[in-house]
């Protein structure tokens, strides 16, 4: 048996958008997408370039913070404990990979649950 994936995905899409429109047309905002990359690693630029088109097209409020791989791992949490705070925001996608000197799963499990969209923090690992 054979899966034709891109019918499925774009009926998915349909579903997102319909529900963002129905969202709006209540008067909720739309939903919130904070994506955060390190560097400027060529194959994650393409992922969160299709990543944020993908939100446009969907009515998705979406904004990168691009850094500079000079960030400290300091700064880095700094950002994601502000974005989880802010409730404007409703998901935290944090691209990877991130540069070697940073402990990754320390980054990673730093992102509340709720706004954990990979679903890469033990809460949410396996669900």
């Amino acid at each position: 048996m054979i899966l034709a994936g891109k019918p499925v995905a774009e009926k998915f899409r349909l579903a997102v958008k319909r529900r963002v429109e129905e969202l709006c047309a209540v008067g909720k905002p739309p939903p919130s997408l904070n994506v955060i990359q390190v560097g400027d690693d060529p194959a994650s630029t393409v992922y969160v370039r299709s990543k944020l088109r993908t939100c446009r097209r969907l009515g998705i409020e979406h904004k990168l913070h691009h850094l500079p791989e000079t960030t400290s791992e300091d700064e880095l949490l700094d950002l994601i404990a502000r974005l989880n705070k802010d409730s404007s925001v409703h998901g935290i996608l944090m691209q990877l990979p991130l540069p070697k000197r940073m402990d990754a799963s320390r980054v990673l499990f730093a992102i509340d649950p709720m706004k954990d969209v990979d679903g890469l923090h033990p809460v949410n690992v396996g669900r």
